[in-house]
């Protein structure tokens, strides 16, 4: 069945009539990707969710035998996609199932096989396991999507569930999405070598059939200067991942200078030493374990210089205190330092915003209130009184009016709130 590009909406059987725009580089991505293994490259907000809808429901039309699997690494993105592919899509609701490791291994087991189900959405862990366990056989299934396909690299749970696939699957076909597939040309080679990739679409906000639908932005970059206190503090933290960075330097575990030593670096690090470990004899561990360790706080002190800078004190007591309850030799060593529980007396005592927080907070606070007082300024003559009139207007400004904050961490967007 083919797409029909006449209408300003995508026609087709097994769509719901007038909800899904066209969208000419949307069609024809699709349309390539029924016939090879690819990797889509998209900006955010420019629908590869819809590519692979698009991809899907040519495919369950075309196939009436076939299932298809729709992995997302998170439970709330597999939901996402679950809501947006049933919004659409004109299929019973007992032929979609959604699969994560709330739900039981013998319930998992009766969706997998239950060929009825046609549409279905995971967690690769929970797929990895399952096939582990032998609860599911991928054969049976025409397409699989792997949404944040950059993900497919080393021993992540995609990796193994391609591998499978194709091992299994008579004629797979694979789907991969990303927006963010990484700058080295080895990491993307890496993902197209995982995901058995033939083919690559790649599109930027540049491209003349995608600029249309790209929303302008007004970006206004602010600048701040941390106080005193922030840098005080961080003068003993660098004392700290200096000694550590020099432990592993005199001992040759690490050639570089500690200045150009960074977070990738210590990661890999861990990984070899991880390795090396599994390697060697039982007796010669012990000075490994204890690199292990120095590495392991150095690459948290990175951590805790990290989210000072860019979250405030507030967000680094609280990690903190959240590894002071973790039974690790190397969260041991970290928390049992004099000077890390000086940094978390600073930080009680002190109750220091991050510059950015307050700006932040002015904005908003400044934002409102100009809306409030220019819709009381202009009904000033009004019978009502000022006070009532300033009740009414915030009331229906915060039903109205709506701000979406972004930040990196958890904490961060929850001492927002507070």
């Amino acid at each position: 069945m083919s797409l029909n590009d006449q209408t300003t909406f995508i026609n087709h059987p097994l769509l719901r009539n007038n909800l899904l725009q066209f969208r000419e580089y949307q069609k024809n991505i699709s349309s390539l990707a029924l016939n090879k293994n690819t990797l889509v490259i998209l900006p955010t907000a420019l629908g590869k969710t819809i590519i692979s809808l698009l991809v899907s429901i040519n495919t369950l039309y075309n196939y009436r035998d076939k299932r298809i699997l729709i992995l997302a690494p998170t439970r709330p993105l597999v939901n996402q996609h679950w809501k947006s592919f049933v919004s659409y899509i004109k299929l019973p609701n007992d032929q979609t199932a959604v699969v994560t490791g709330k739900i039981p291994p013998y319930a998992r087991t009766i969706v997998w096989n239950n060929d009825a189900i046609r549409l279905v959405f995971s967690t690769p862990e929970v797929v990895r396991n399952d096939i582990k366990e032998k609860r599911v056989s991928l054969e049976n299934f025409f397409l699989i999507v792997f949404d944040e396909a950059h993900r497919a690299v080393k021993d992540y749970a995609y990796t193994f569930i391609a591998d499978q696939y194709v091992r299994h699957c008579s004629f797979p076909l694979i789907l991969g999405l990303t927006a963010s597939p990484g700058s080295e040309k080895s990491k993307i080679q890496e993902i197209c070598n995982n995901l058995f990739i033939e083919h690559l679409e790649y599109k930027t906000e540049e491209d003349a059939d995608v600029k249309r639908f790209i929303n302008p932005i007004d970006i206004n970059w602010k600048w701040f200067d941390l106080p005193s206190e922030y840098h005080y503090v961080k003068s003993i933290l660098k004392t700290m991942l200096e000694e550590k960075l020099n432990w592993l330097i005199s001992r040759n575990i690490v050639t570089k200078n500690s200045k150009w030593i960074f977070k990738r670096d210590l990661i890999s690090l861990g990984d070899e030493l991880r390795g090396t470990l599994l390697s060697i004899p039982e007796d010669q561990r012990r000075s490994l374990y204890f690199a292990l360790m120095q590495q392991s706080v150095a690459l948290s002190l990175m951590y805790c210089i990290e989210l000072m800078e860019s979250q405030g004190f507030n967000s680094l007591g609280t990690f903190l205190s959240r590894t002071q309850g973790e039974d690790t030799r190397s969260h041991k060593m970290l928390i049992g330092d004099n000077r890390i529980k000086e940094i978390r007396r600073l930080i009680e005592q002190l109750n220091m915003e991050h510059p950015k927080i307050q700006y932040l907070i002015k904005v908003l606070k400044d934002r409102f209130d100009s809306q409030i007082n220019s819709q009381i300024n202009s009904q000033i003559n009004s019978q009502i009184n000022s006070k009532n009139t300033h009740n009414l207007i915030r009331g229906e400004l915060e039903k109205d009016s709506r701000v979406l904050i972004f930040t990196q961490y958890r904490d961060t967007a929850q001492h927002i709130v507070e």
